[in-house]
This record gives structure tokens, sequence and C-alpha cells, in this order.
């Protein structure tokens, strides 16, 4: 569904030829809400030279929410101060809040430590070992995809930068396994 609605973002703001994600290996047929059913899911294929609206590669949402510092959050790094920067356990009352309520982080970002998990392209991939470069990409297939930076029912030992959790796109709910959980900084191989 969330490249669904970027596909579906992009076509409204920019025009259909800009599209990121596609259903068919030639990539001219675009990923669209029928191909996204929990029956069938198809294969997503990625044309990342496209300038459409798309979601972030793990290392690009690092880099956004670390926003050139070493935080343990995105905006702070005591854990007086998360309150002020995100919706976590403690004060979010375990519900979503509308974004921009609370302080951005250095780039101006909003809500990258809790409200809500935010989802990532990349596979997820318990042990993974970035490749370095520019924009390392994670592994190329796999069954769930990177969630990053924690929710509203998430508490401040959770919901750090480096924490990654890996979820089945076809799941709406938060079902996560514990040992689907580890610490990483992608953003020292950008």
């Amino acid at each position: 569904d969330a490249i669904v609605f970027c596909n579906e973002l992009t076509k409204l703001k920019l025009g259909e030829e800009f599209c990121v994600y596609y259903s068919n290996e030639t990539m001219t047929e675009i990923y669209k809400k029928g191909d996204a059913t929990k029956e069938e899911q198809k294969k997503v294929f990625v044309n990342w030279e496209k300038r459409g609206f798309r979601l972030p590669t793990e290392a690009e949402w690092e880099v956004a929410a670390l926003a050139g510092t070493r935080n343990k959050w995105a905006g702070c790094n005591d854990d007086q101060a998360l309150k002020q920067y995100g919706w976590t356990r403690p004060h979010s009352k375990r519900t979503t809040h509308q974004v921009k309520m609370l302080k951005p982080n250095e780039l101006g970002f909003y809500d990258m430590t809790g409200n809500v998990n935010e989802w990532c392209y990349d596979f997820y991939v318990r042990d993974i070992t970035p490749e370095g470069g520019t924009n390392p990409k994670g592994a190329s297939k796999g069954v769930m995809r990177a969630v990053r930076g924690g929710s509203c029912d998430s508490d401040e030992i959770s919901s750090p930068v480096p924490l990654r959790f890996g979820w089945a796109p076809i799941n709406t709910k938060q079902d996560i396994a514990e040992d689907q959980c580890t610490g990483i900084r992608l953003a020292q191989s950008l």
C-alpha cells in the first residue's frame, strides 16, 4: 500500500512518467492498488533513476534521522529531551499524533522517532554488513521489509535510530518477532 501511495502521489504531482515502482521486470506497467492485495502480491520492480515519490532506503532514512549528528534519537541524545522530539510510549498515551506537534531534528524532519513506524524499501536481513559506497541498498530479495523509527507504543529503549525491525508487507499490525531486532548504523557507510 505504501508503494501504491508513492506511485499515486507521483502521478498526481509529477506525472506517471516519473513513477518509480513497476509490477513487471521490463518496467512498463506501473505498480497499482490491484497489485498489492494480500492474496497475491506482485513482485515490485524499482527504477532508481526515476525521480518520483518513493520509500527511502534504510541508509537514506538513517541519514535523514541523524541529520549529521551522532544522536541516539532523531533530534536529541538525551532521554529527558526525547519527549520534545518523538511520540514514544511514556508521553504518547499509546496513540498517534498529528505531525509537526513536536520539535524537528536538525534537518527539519518531524516525528522520525516514535509516532508511527516507518517503512523502508530495503528487504530486512537480520545481520547486515553495508557494502559501502553511496546510498547502500539492502538485500535484493526477502520476505520482510525494514521498519525504522519506533512508534507511539515504543519506549525509549526500542526507538533509537540504529534499531531496526523486519515486517512482512502484507501485515497490517505490528507482527514483530523478538529476534527480528538489530541495531546497526548504516549511515557510517555513506
